[in-house]
């Protein structure tokens, strides 16, 4: 069928939206984050990033959506 698509394909393009608006990403890091890290990382300065970031260790892998965040005294991290 010329119509078919992978099983991951509409997790990926579900997961997109709803971690695309900054909003919403923030809401679900703050409830997923360890207390550890999220007491250093500014969640108010989070914004989207366009693009991917794949590691090295993850070829075949890339992100569903990259977010960069103050971290530790202005140190930017990409989330």
């Amino acid at each position: 069928m010329a119509d078919e698509q992978s099983p991951g394909m509409n997790h990926d393009a579900l997961v997109r939206r709803a971690l695309g608006d900054p909003v919403t990403a923030r809401a679900w890091l703050q409830a997923r984050l360890t207390e550890d890290v999220a007491q250093h990382l500014n969640i108010e300065t989070l914004q989207r990033v366009p693009g991917s970031f794949v590691a090295e260790a993850l070829k075949r892998s890339e992100t569903d959506v990259l977010f960069q965040a103050r971290y530790n005294a202005g140190r930017s991290v990409y989330v």
